[in-house]
């Protein structure tokens, strides 16, 4: 637009240098001229409509000059000139106003939705955090092989009823802290606390091969962890399809079902303090990676007769040097 008013500028020029006469043409010429310059002057940032205007000004009153075309009152009409111009350079300045609102209201708009996308990823996993932004809906999926991992705080709930809540917060704040500290390390889900329990899963949302381990190296992790700072837990540990999905539209929470989730509820339940509960399938999934004691044959509330083995430790490979 700036070159379109300077292309329109010197045309006007050449037309006052040219023309033999101050005929209707020429006239019709000077202000299709002076349209463009307009148009140019609106559409220009501030400070470039105030330098077309003030070209303009100077480059039709010298045509003007130069061609004896003033004709009547010649200063009447020179401030008419320096009027319109000062009108299209209030027009450029309110435009050029209502565009930079535009462009930070737009940018605010970008900075809060990536805020908002953020505070769902702390909520729910990353791809379905995207998933759920960009299409809003339902959000369900079977995963035919995923682990599932319970932990929970032994003796928790006498403690919580003894202690002021400043006590039983903060306890239950520095522990998930130090356990939510470690999930980096592995490829695994935080799925939610429920209480003094600590859910999490392998495998999902995106498949993974070695799952199974991911999650019983996790809960040698989260044992550890806990005995470090005086806190006794127990966990269970099993592995088989579930169904995930996400559940509301306030709060939105990422939760799995199925089958292989309450067995490992159940396991974690029922584990004795200090123990990493598994099923046979967890066991014959690390059998050469892990150690396990057992198996001991349990009576599962509303599964029924389990084996079930107790995790101690990640074995220790030996490497032969050359």
């Amino acid at each position: 637009m700036p070159s379109l008013a300077i292309a329109a500028i010197l045309s006007q020029i050449a037309v006052g240098l040219t023309s033999k006469s101050p005929d209707a043409g020429a006239g019709i010429v000077i202000n299709l001229l002076y349209l463009i310059i307009i148009v140019a002057a609106l559409q220009a940032r501030f400070r470039a409509a105030v330098l077309v205007c003030l070209s303009m000004v100077v480059a039709r009153a010298w045509t003007f000059s130069y061609r004896n075309m003033w004709g009547g009152n010649s200063t009447l009409l020179f401030v008419f000139m320096v009027t319109e111009a000062v009108f299209l350079c209030l027009a450029a300045y309110l435009n050029e106003a209502r565009d930079r609102r535009g462009f930070l209201l737009e940018r605010s708009l970008i900075v809060e939705r990536e805020r908002t996308r953020n505070l769902v990823r702390n909520v729910l996993p990353p791809t379905i955090a995207d998933r759920l932004a960009d299409s809003p809906g339902v959000i369900a999926q079977q995963h035919e092989s995923a682990t599932v991992l319970f932990c929970d705080i032994i003796g928790f709930t006498p403690f919580a009823a003894t202690k002021p809540p400043e006590t039983v917060v903060g306890l239950l704040n520095d522990l998930f802290s130090r356990f939510d500290a470690l999930l980096p390390r592995f490829d695994v889900v935080k799925i939610k606390t429920i209480g003094d329990c600590y859910m999490v899963a392998g495998g999902i949302p995106e498949a993974c091969d070695d799952h199974v381990a991911q999650v019983a190296d996790l809960a040698l992790e989260l044992r550890g962890t806990a005995n470090a700072i005086g806190v006794d837990v127990r966990i269970g540990c099993h592995t088989g399809p579930v169904i995930a999905g996400v559940l509301g539209t306030e709060r939105l929470m990422y939760d799995l079902w199925g089958p292989t989730v309450n067995l490992a509820a159940r396991l974690e339940s029922t584990a004795a303090p200090g123990t990493i509960a598994v099923t046979t399938a967890v066991r014959n999934a690390l059998d050469e990676t892990h150690e396990f004691s057992g198996p001991i044959e349990l009576d599962l509330k509303g599964v029924g007769q389990t084996m079930v083995w107790g995790l101690t430790r990640r074995r220790i490979r030996a490497f032969q040097l050359e």
